[in-house]
């Protein structure tokens, strides 16, 4: 019972983050394809705070990823696009919760000859740090390099 509470209270702690791709136009890739991180660029309407942070968390997991599943270090280039940057209010998310404050990332992946996917994430929740929008755009990147990877070889 201990363990469960534990558990239970981890999650609540560290609030619910999540990235999935919504959209997957990536054609074929040759079974043995690796690819590169070409470049990460925030392309919104307006200004985002923090916007190296995010591009850096988003390369972080791209790179982790694409190198656990084997698919780093190749000659197909990959651009991510941030579409949509809204880290909300990590101030609401920890005092109001319920979804207050959420923040949302939109990005549009393009892997050269290759097509592309849609990968959105967000933030809603976190109990005791207000949930982290950095980690939102670490698992979009890692969300981003598990697509390439099963596309290999179909």
């Amino acid at each position: 019972m201990k363990q469960v509470a534990l558990v239970l209270f981890g999650f609540l702690a560290l609030g619910c983050a999540s990235a999935e791709v919504t959209e997957n136009r990536l054609g074929p890739l040759p079974a043995d394809a690796k690819v590169i991180l070409a470049s990460v660029v925030i392309d919104t309407q307006g200004e985002v705070k923090s916007e190296s942070d995010w591009i850096e968390a988003i390369q972080k997991g791209f790179r982790d990823e694409a190198e656990d599943l084997g698919i780093a270090g190749g000659p197909i280039p990959v651009e991510i696009r941030v579409t949509r940057c809204d880290p909300g209010s990590k101030a609401e998310r920890f005092w109001v919760g319920f979804g207050a404050g959420a923040g949302h990332l939109e990005s549009t992946v393009f892997v050269s000859g290759h097509g592309e996917l849609v990968v959105v994430g967000s933030v809603s929740d976190g109990f005791l740090d207000g949930g982290s929008f950095g980690s939102v755009c670490e698992k979009a990147g890692r969300a981003a390099a598990r697509a390439i990877g099963e596309a290999r070889g179909k």
